[in-house]
């Protein structure tokens, strides 16, 4: 019997595009982790560690766009944008 045949397909379709990776972290980030997960915030330890390392990516991105805009100086069509959307906000709430 094959790896394949030994796993049901259901569990192959959920995880198709990931990759298991075995990491140490400190153990009270390992609690706060399982406290996570425990209070429902999360689906598992793996859904909360993608979730914040998907935060950072973004983080990271603001900060390499805060850089560019720093060196270029202002942008006539970024400030329109920018007061036309503090006219029209949009509830990110959902974002999550």
């Amino acid at each position: 019997m094959t790896v394949g045949e030994r796993i049901p397909h259901r569990y192959d379709l959920g995880m198709a595009g990931t990759t298991q990776i075995t990491v140490r972290i400190p153990s009270e980030l390992v609690s706060f982790l399982d406290d996570l997960v425990a209070r429902g915030e999360a689906d598992s330890r793996a859904a909360a560690v993608t979730r914040g390392l998907r935060r950072y990516e973004q983080h990271l991105g603001g900060l390499r766009d805060a850089e560019i805009y720093r060196t270029t100086g202002p942008d006539p069509e970024l400030e329109a944008w920018a007061r036309w959307s503090t006219e029209h906000p949009v509830d990110l709430s959902d974002l999550d």
